[in-house]
């Protein structure tokens, strides 16, 4: 059986900065064994909490005056060592998010001006930590081709 990690909103848990919830119904019946991860709760953020956004390098407060990266950075790092552990087969990401976003998270300058769109903050470590590792979006899981595609590199990952 295939082992996903999924992000935690993604599967109807209420860990997003407003308290809610982004489950996916497509996901949640997912037949694999999915292993959920919230790298803003993970990293010590409240819930709810102020929003964050990724601002040059660093992931802070939309007001840029708490700063979380050192601390996602630990995170990070401690995950997926646990996700490998876990041995999961690949990975799910929310969308647009500034931790998981794959590649549509708005991203700023250090002044808080928009540059454009890019990798979440945990996404873009996970991914230059664990360049192997297949991941998707949720707005890619509801592509049957998309899917499949992910799906057939979960099957064949890890296998030489």
């Amino acid at each position: 059986m295939l082992i996903l990690a999924v992000s935690s909103c993604l599967l109807g848990n209420p860990v997003r900065y407003d308290g809610r919830s982004k489950g996916d119904p497509a996901i949640i019946a997912a037949p694999c064994r999915l292993i959920p991860f919230c790298p803003e709760c993970g990293c010590g953020m409240p819930v709810p909490r102020p929003p964050i956004h990724c601002r040059g390098d660093r992931l802070t407060t939309t007001d840029g005056q708490t700063d979380w990266s050192d601390r996602m950075e630990e995170f990070v790092r401690q995950e997926t060592l646990r996700l490998r552990q876990l041995g999961i087969n690949g990975a799910i990401l929310k969308s647009r998010s500034p931790s998981c976003g794959l590649t549509d998270t708005p991203q700023f300058d250090e002044t808080g001006r928009p540059t454009g769109t890019g990798a979440g903050f945990f996404a873009a470590r996970l991914h230059r930590l664990w360049p192997e590792l297949p991941l998707i979006d949720e707005i890619a899981w509801n592509m049957p081709e998309k899917r499949a595609e992910f799906l057939s590199a979960a099957c064949n990952f890890g296998i030489l």
